[in-house]
């Protein structure tokens, strides 16, 4: 078994952060056996930032914009080539020391799992973790507070407690054949809600990476597109799972509980909403297909 790590970093204009980010992957205790950084068409300082970690071994090139999920599935592609497994950290995220350590112990705990992913704290644009009820920080601590007893399944359902692409530690194989999707804000939703379903899913109940809020975050945008692309986000999975879900009776009684569990969604996924775009959907499909 490859049990070689890449840590693959997708940095746009973070030059006040990518040096924590990069430190972060440099710092653990169980060294990554590559590091590899696109430049994601970067206007400001972030190359001038990164190339003095060239010498300390970071795999580092830029290119014009792509956006952020043609650029990961570009470093898992590189990263693939050598390494079984693939950890993904934004530009303006931190690895706490032990992840990598501890993720991989997971991974061999449990190996019919593809996706690592473990608990989170949350810190500001200066570094310093927000408290549970700072205002921006409590989704957050509140989506992952209510795990408990539930399936990744059922836990992903009521919201996206892994919450970022920086909390998923993969097989490298199972990145390749599942390639993030071109959404704005979902990618990592998408993604790990069919994890989920084919039970692909461990999890390491400590704090092992801070997510970063400050203000150029996807979260920060008005709630109405975040909305519209969770409605689009459960039609593509309806979509793409059809059929699987029609011969996989395991993957159903996971696909039962996290849509029970959807309801409650603390994601911005408006359940009634959906079920009427179901409907107009529904509408335009022949009798005799009915």
């Amino acid at each position: 078994m490859n049990n070689r790590i890449a840590v693959i970093i997708p940095c746009y204009n973070h030059a006040r952060y990518i040096g924590e980010a990069l430190e972060s992957v440099l710092s653990q205790t169980r060294p990554p056996d590559r590091i590899i950084v696109i430049d994601d068409g970067s206007k400001d300082d972030s190359m001038k930032v990164m190339e003095p970690f060239v010498t300390r071994g970071v795999e580092l090139r830029g290119r014009e914009n792509r956006g952020a999920h043609e650029t990961i599935n570009e470093l898992i592609r590189e990263a693939a080539t050598d390494c079984g497994w693939v950890s993904i950290l934004n530009s303006d995220d931190r690895y706490l020391p032990r992840r990598m350590q501890q993720c991989m112990a997971v991974a061999e705990a449990n190996p019919g799992k593809s996706v690592i992913s473990t608990r989170l704290e949350v810190i500001d644009a200066d570094g310093q973790r927000m408290k549970e009820d700072e205002p921006r920080a409590r989704w957050f601590y509140g989506v992952q507070s209510i795990g408990e007893g539930l399936t990744p399944a059922e836990w992903l359902g009521r919201g996206n407690f892994i919450a970022t692409t920086s909390n998923v530690f993969a097989r490298a194989e199972y990145l390749l054949a599942n390639p993030f999707r071109p959404y704005r804000f979902n990618h990592d939703y998408f993604f790990l809600a069919g994890a989920a379903w084919r039970d692909e899913i461990a999890l390491n109940d400590e704090v092992l990476m801070q997510y970063r809020v400050h203000g150029s975050n996807t979260i920060t945008t008005r709630p109405e597109p975040l909305i519209r692309e969770m409605l689009r986000m459960h039609l593509d999975l309806f979509h793409d799972y059809a059929e699987p879900l029609a011969t996989d009776a395991g993957m159903r009684r996971r696909f039962f509980d996290y849509m029970r569990a959807l309801w409650d969604n603390m994601s911005s996924f408006h359940a009634g909403m959906f079920y009427v775009m179901v409907a107009q959907l529904v509408k335009k499909i022949p009798e005799s297909e009915l």
